[in-house]
């Protein structure tokens, strides 16, 4: 937590090899999961280091069953908010859509048993918010956001109401909705000094509903500290959200700040952690920066990719963004091949659009259609 990482990866090496030596599940369980805490969620992870971490969930999950309920619940208590949720988000952050939704299933049937109420029902709760979002279901994320934030009195409170801000936000925009939302995150920003981390939310507001001008300003002032935040669990949203500000600013400089930040990501989904929200793949904001900065081939790859995660983990509302921004890229290519592959990309995305109701997208595209 204090960003020592070497010191961090040192000692749960030495956690995990004595626990196996021990041949004791109770001790390994905990350090295999911290493990994937530190060392999967929010961190650089390329593709071809999936199947290291694939083996470490593979384990943990052979723990869990060595274990057996009854010991399992003693040691998950109401400390332990993670329960087997953790190698669940490792799982979706590399694509295994599969095994996220297994170990969804198996904690959630683990906490019916042991009734634990308080944090553990939290987290469970705002995840189900979190997978509702995933894949469209907006109405179903926003009863969840609601009920996480109503069982949530044994958090923080700045922390509860952090994520379901998060969550509610990112429904709202897709709905259509952000200026019932921009005064107050405005006066959130205006009264909390300490809570610059949601000035670039703000930022996409102001973008999103057409203030150039104040988006411009916000945006000038993050990028003159190079866009230096603490590697923390906000921070590749809030590049995801500068890297969109930036491609509609049509700012190739400071393009290539931010995909310089975001490039160790780029096989990875954007999530989050632990069970705030999954944005599809990283590689779309690659994508995005990489046309800004004018560089076609680069930009296609990474749509390419993000193609092929987005519907991977069946992140339609995701799918449907990467559609519409690799249209605008081969549009803008203009390439006589990019003609045909752009209007089938924005034809499949209206359509998909129109299915999960995200009007401010079909409003979009029915603007650049005009």
């Amino acid at each position: 937590m204090s960003g020592n990482f070497e010191r961090a990866d040192a000692l749960s090496r030495q956690a995990i090899d004595l626990a196996r030596r021990l041949g004791d599940p109770s001790a390994l369980y905990p350090a295999l999961r911290y493990r994937l805490v530190a060392f999967t969620l929010g961190q650089p992870c390329l593709a071809g280091l999936f199947s290291k971490r694939r083996r470490l969930i593979a384990e943990l999950r052979e723990v869990i069953d060595q274990l057996g309920d009854a010991r399992l619940n003693a040691q998950v208590g109401i400390s332990n908010l993670f329960v087997g949720y953790v190698p669940a988000v490792a799982s979706l952050e590399i694509g295994d859509l599969a095994d996220f939704e297994a170990y969804f299933e198996r904690t959630q049937e683990l906490l019916d048993k042991a009734q634990f109420p308080g944090s553990p029902r939290y987290i469970l709760t705002s995840a189900g918010a979190m997978r509702a979002i995933l894949h469209g279901d907006f109405a179903a994320a926003e009863r969840l956001a609601e009920r996480a934030l109503e069982v949530s009195h044994e958090l923080q409170r700045e922390v509860a109401t952090g994520v379901y801000g998060v969550q509610m936000f990112t429904t709202r925009r897709e709905q259509g909705r952000l200026a019932e939302v921009a005064p107050l995150v405005r006066r959130f920003v205006a009264e909390n000094a300490e809570a610059a981390a949601w000035r670039p939310g703000l930022a996409l507001i102001a973008s999103d509903l057409g203030f150039e001008e104040e988006a411009q300003r916000i945006f000038d002032e993050l990028a003159a500290t190079q866009f230096d935040f603490p590697m923390d669990a906000k921070r590749n949203i809030t590049l995801s959200y500068l890297a969109e500000i930036c491609a509609r600013l049509g700012d190739p400089d400071r393009a290539e700040k931010l995909y310089q930040l975001l490039l160790p990501y780029r096989d990875l989904a954007l999530l989050v952690p632990i069970t705030t929200i999954c944005c599809g793949a990283t590689a779309r904001y690659l994508g995005m920066l990489a046309g800004a900065m004018g560089d076609w081939a680069a930009a296609e790859q990474h749509f390419e990719a993000s193609l092929d995660l987005d519907e991977r983990l069946q992140a339609w509302p995701w799918l449907t963004h990467t559609k519409h921004e690799f249209a605008l890229m081969l549009s803008a290519r203009g390439r006589p091949a990019d003609r045909d592959r752009a209007a089938q990309l924005l034809a499949e995305a209206a359509a998909s659009a129109e299915r999960f109701g995200m009007a401010a997208l079909q409003s979009k595209i029915r603007a650049a259609a005009k």
